[in-house]
C-alpha cells in the first residue's frame, strides 16, 4: 500500500496539488485503502498533542533541545495541513457569501 501511496502523491504533485498534498493523497486512498489503515494510533496521538500543545499555548517538551527532530518534523506538517484546510475552509465561506 505505502508504493501506491507514493504514487499518488507523486502523480498529484504532478498535477499541481502540491498546496494541499495530504487532501490529495487522503481522497485517493479512500478508491484502494481502509482509512484506518492510515490512520494509526501514533498520528491520532501526535495530533492531539499538537492541539493540545497549541490551544493551551504549552511546548511538548521543556527546551527546544529536548525536543526530537522527528517531532518537529511531524508538527510542521500537522500544521501546515491544518492551516491548509482552515484557509480553504475561509474561502469557501467566502464564495459562498458571494
Amino acid at each position: 500500500m505505502l508504493d501506491e501511496l507514493l504514487i499518488v502523491a507523486y502523480q498529484s504533485e504532478q498535477e499541481g496539488f502540491g498546496k494541499v498534498l495530504g487532501e490529495a493523497v487522503f481522497y485517493e486512498s479512500l478508491y484502494f485503502a481502509n482509512n484506518s489503515d492510515l490512520v494509526d494510533t501514533e498520528s491520532q496521538a501526535m495530533i492531539r498533542s499538537y492541539l493540545y500543545s497549541k490551544e493551551s499555548n504549552t511546548p511538548p517538551f521543556a527546551t527546544i533541545q529536548d525536543t526530537p527532530a522527528d517531532y518537529i518534523d511531524k508538527w510542521v506538517i500537522i500544521r501546515d495541513e491544518l492551516t491548509l484546510i482552515q484557509n480553504q475552509q475561509i474561502k469557501e465561506q467566502q464564495n459562498n457569501g458571494k
